[in-house]
């Protein structure tokens, strides 16, 4: 009960859970104005409210606040407290936005012959609402804390665990709907996760590269007099010859990306050279503030 307590007076958690909320009431938007009038199944609570629906005649809006607060009982018992209490409150929330949105349609009008429109603009909000949940750190519950909880005690990956829940849940959809649906929950799939892994990590501004040289004195040399970038030198040993060797870390912007690698090319041909997107670029000095400085 006292983590309870602490979590709720946490005044950042205020902040978080208000976008949690404006982002739960687009999904909620989204819902009515797209996915609904399709019969999109891409898995999910709200996917299997809409199996539900078409099988039983129940309101979506009741079915996902059955199901999610089963989900957050579950969460309760064998999760942790932030976890619990996001899963509750986008239990409560998400289904009340769905139902005092869901005359929306006869306000926006919105032709549902075009299936694919609808489902590409369902993607795009979708992620965009899934994005900023997952940024503060929360999540909307559902039939994630069912793979949450198998990861935890058996140690199974939460994606296999999703995929395999989803893949039923479609799979029903297939059957009631037709196979066209499958291939529109894999397009509503593909964007939602895409566009939701841009709002929590942002767009890469930058590269960090990593090159394995035996040049690497001319190649930091170049990096910091032609471009002006600094670098980081590591030592590394192979695995199956035992050689020594040194590594260069540095990083560089998108615009000249290009450039240095083909002038690191041109020093060592040989050069192994590896590359990964970089998201933020800083000093932890420079986010804790002007009284803290590194040394």
């Amino acid at each position: 009960m006292s983590d309870i307590k602490a979590f709720i007076n946490d005044k950042n958690n205020v902040k978080r859970f208000t976008y949690m909320a404006i982002a739960m009431f687009f999904s909620a938007l989204c819902f009515n104005l797209f996915i609904s009038p399709i019969n999109l199944v891409s898995g999910g609570t709200s996917g299997l409210a809409i199996v539900l629906r078409e099988v039983f005649s129940l309101d979506a809006s009741i079915s996902i606040f059955v199901l999610s607060i089963i989900c957050f009982i579950l969460s309760y018992i064998y999760l942790d407290v932030k976890n619990s209490l996001a899963a509750l409150f986008a239990g409560i929330i998400y289904p009340l936005f769905i139902k005092s949105t869901s005359g929306i349609g006869g306000i926006i009008y919105i032709d549902n012959s075009n299936v694919l429109l609808l489902v590409l603009f369902a993607g795009l909000i979708g992620g965009i609402c899934q994005g900023i949940v997952y940024k503060q750190g929360l999540n909307t519950g559902g039939i994630n804390v069912i793979a949450r909880i198998v990861f935890k005690y058996f140690h199974i990956s939460i994606t296999k665990v999703n995929f395999i829940i989803n893949f039923f849940i479609v799979g029903m959809g297939v059957y009631l709907f037709g196979f066209n649906m499958l291939l529109y929950a894999f397009v509503y799939l593909f964007i939602s996760k895409y566009v939701g892994e841009k709002i929590m990590l942002g767009v890469s501004l930058n590269k960090a590269i990593y090159v394995i040289s035996d040049k690497y004195k001319e190649i930091v040399l170049i990096l910091n007099k032609e471009f002006g970038h600094d670098a980081t030198i590591y030592n590394v040993k192979g695995k199956f010859n035992d050689e020594k060797r040194k590594m260069i870390m540095s990083v560089v912007s998108n615009s000249s990306y290009y450039e240095v690698k083909e002038v690191i090319s041109l020093i060592d041909p040989c050069a192994f050279i590896f590359v990964c997107d970089s998201y933020e670029v800083y000093r932890q000095d420079e986010m804790i503030g002007k009284d803290f400085k590194c040394k």
